[in-house]
């Protein structure tokens, strides 16, 4: 009975080995960690995560960059505005008026006198505008006529001279610069001012 009992336990706890596999294969217990240990498999891993890592530092740069080029544009720009601005300001006095005298006609207002270019660059197509007020300031009329050279070359004098018709009694005239831009400024450097406005 005991030899009986005892080989019933025996069978009971049979210990079951499983084969050794093949050099080379693995077991189906083994297959997972052995997956997730092959070299090949923690190359790919490794290599994804530094292409994940290469790419976010590309578009990291490339917002830097591009961030860099908006301040870039906008710093050239406002140095751009800069220099227009200071063109336009040497532009605006590059003509001198240098004499200017009224004449009455009849009911005409005769405006003549002698301005200079200034500035470095030839000044053309210049055209003189003589605004005429009555004593209370009010618009009355206005005359305009090309100066005598149609182009006024550095440092070169041009005489002017404008006629207003039907004007009859005024208290003031001004005197303005054109040309195809627009109003060109001018400085007026008549040796004794009178009070006629510019």
């Amino acid at each position: 009975m005991a030899a009986l009992g005892s080989a019933a336990l025996d069978e009971t706890a049979t210990d079951v080995r499983v084969a050794e596999p093949a050099p080379g294969a693995t077991s189906l217990f083994d297959k997972r960690p052995a997956m997730r240990g092959h070299p090949l498999v923690r190359t790919a891993v490794v290599f994804a995560m530094a292409v994940a890592l290469i790419v976010a530092i590309a578009m990291s740069a490339n917002r830097h960059d591009a961030r860099e080029d908006v301040a870039t544009a906008s710093a050239a720009s406002a140095a751009s505005a800069a220099s227009a601005v200071t063109a336009a300001a040497t532009s605006q006095e590059q003509l001198e008026l240098l004499s200017m005298r009224p004449e009455r006609s009849g009911d005409a207002l005769i405006v003549t006198g002698l301005v200079r270019n200034a500035g470095r660059a030839p000044a053309k197509g210049l055209t003189a505008v003589v605004f005429a007020f009555d004593r209370g300031g009010n618009f009355v009329a206005s005359g305009r006529a090309p100066i005598e050279f149609v182009t006024l070359g550095s440092g070169d004098d041009s005489p002017f001279r404008v006629t207003v018709p039907q004007v009859g009694d005024i208290g003031r005239y001004r005197v303005s610069f054109r040309n195809d831009a627009g109003l060109v400024r001018h400085v007026d450097k008549r040796p004794n001012l009178q009070a006629h406005a510019q």
